[in-house]
């Protein structure tokens, strides 16, 4: 049976944290004395930051060698060996060495756009990050779409269904069998479908050189990817901006492409956050095309997902391939990325200036990774525990991607996005799913729960 927990935690307390040793302490010469061990290896800074020792080491768990983390985990690594003791001293009885969590920097490209990209950055125009990704000339054609319909003969021979093919049929020879009967597929003929298209363009590893995308209900040729991409092209020349990610999406059913604002909003004077403008061209009808504000975290390489109740981050783009209506499409996306930045300043320094306490922390914690139950699984539980250390490891500043905004309500947000979006199993099994969730999904995603329940800090 398992020992009950504090209702205010969910989960055991954490063992307090092992202090980093600033420089280890040289062994004095004796007749046999091992050698000092090597230095651990400090974490990485930011590149826009000076270097910084090494990250604090924070309390273990059996947790963190679950296979989770897209991003570098909570590795475990053994303490350092101690000189051996001098002649004539008693030895002692060492306890048994207990591993720790390190949470080391997540390298850039790690954010969610960038897991889904085929091309990331390194291009000098939108246009050369289309052919990077693989993206332009695509050459999309409608075509009509048809079901195949079984009669009651051969479609070759004309022997009823069910009977020997006629001599020399040539039917056998394209779909043979082993009986030499009409089978019903040597019946099928095709039947023009009402109001139904099909969408194909041409693949090189795809049968026949064609690779069929999806059915639609309309006639009308897609807008192309490049089309789209004179919008951020336009933006990207209005803002300075450098080129983002880029890739494919739901099987090629649509595509993305994104620029990086250069000049980063610096929470709090101290913590960058970078602004994306990313396009989003949809071949399918039922899914809309759309240009959108996406703020991403640097020393965490994670997104912002959030729209506020005037200003939401992004606008629907039109199907038709009008271009008087790109250049109107293209000027509000220039306000929107104005007026979405302003608000998101604003919240995001509100939740800088916001301390909370250790119950308001719990609180937060407990209603986004609640305690499955002493009766639940093993990988629930442990992956509940391993969520919550790293709450704690994040939220206290123990670790340097998240040391200055430690205590405040913008990095207990920055925790919370940091475990869904580069280390809950439960948020997705790949980097692929996690980010799709991050970026795409409405319902249960974790992501924009973590902001609705931050943004009550300082409503």
């Amino acid at each position: 049976m398992t020992t009950p927990v504090d209702p205010a935690q969910k989960t055991p307390a954490a063992k307090p944290a092992t202090k980093a040793a600033a420089k280890p302490v040289a062994a004095k010469p004796a007749a046999k004395a091992t050698k000092a061990p090597a230095k651990t290896p400090a974490a990485k800074a930011l590149a826009q930051a000076p270097a910084k020792p090494a990250a604090a080491k924070a309390p273990a768990d059996k947790s963190s060698s679950t296979k989770a983390a897209p991003a570098k985990a909570p590795a475990a690594k053994a303490p350092a060996a101690k000189a051996a003791p001098a002649k004539g001293t008693p030895a002692k009885a060492e306890a048994k060495a207990k591993p720790v969590a390190v949470v080391e920097p997540i390298k850039p490209g790690k954010d969610a756009w960038a897991r889904l990209a085929t091309a990331v950055n390194g291009s000098r125009s939108v246009n050369e990050l289309l052919k990077k990704a693989q993206l332009s000339d695509w050459n999309v054609k409608v075509q009509p779409a048809v079901t195949l319909a079984e009669t009651d003969n051969c479609t070759e021979c004309e022997a009823p269904a069910g009977e020997k093919h006629k001599k020399n049929c040539l039917m056998l020879a394209d779909v043979p069998n082993d009986t030499g009967l009409v089978d019903p597929e040597h019946t099928a003929v095709p039947l023009e479908m009402d109001n139904t298209w099909g969408l194909v363009r041409p693949h090189p590893d795809a049968p026949h050189g064609r690779k069929f995308i999806s059915s639609t209900t309309s006639n009308k040729v897609p807008v192309p990817m490049e089309v789209r991409g004179e919008m951020l092209a336009s933006i990207m020349k209005d803002t300075k901006a450098k080129t983002g990610p880029a890739g494919p999406l739901w099987n090629d059913k649509a595509a993305f492409a994104s620029i990086r604002v250069p000049e980063p909003l610096m929470v709090g004077g101290k913590d960058p956050v970078e602004f994306r403008v990313v396009v989003i061209s949809s071949l399918v009808t039922a899914r809309s095309s759309k240009l959108i504000i996406s703020p991403v975290r640097v020393a965490t390489q994670t997104v912002h997902p959030v729209e506020f109740l005037k200003y939401p981050n992004h606008i629907n783009l039109t199907a038709a391939d009008d271009a008087d209506k790109r250049i109107t499409e293209t000027s509000d996306g220039l306000d929107l990325l104005n007026t979405y930045t302003q608000w998101f300043t604003e919240t995001a320094e509100a939740l800088f200036a916001r301390t909370l306490n250790k119950d308001e922390f719990s609180k937060f914690c407990n209603t986004l990774f609640p305690y499955p139950g002493d009766t639940a699984t093993h990988a629930k539980r442990t992956r509940h525990q391993m969520c919550i250390n790293l709450m704690r490891i994040l939220f206290d500043g123990k670790v340097d991607i998240t040391k200055d905004i430690a205590g405040t309500a913008w990095g207990a947000l920055t925790a919370a996005l940091t475990v869904f979006q580069q280390f809950d199993p439960e948020t997705g099994d790949t980097d692929t799913d996690r980010a799709m969730t991050t970026l795409f999904a409405d319902k249960n995603n974790p992501s924009k729960t973590a902001w609705q329940l931050a943004r009550r800090f300082v409503s």
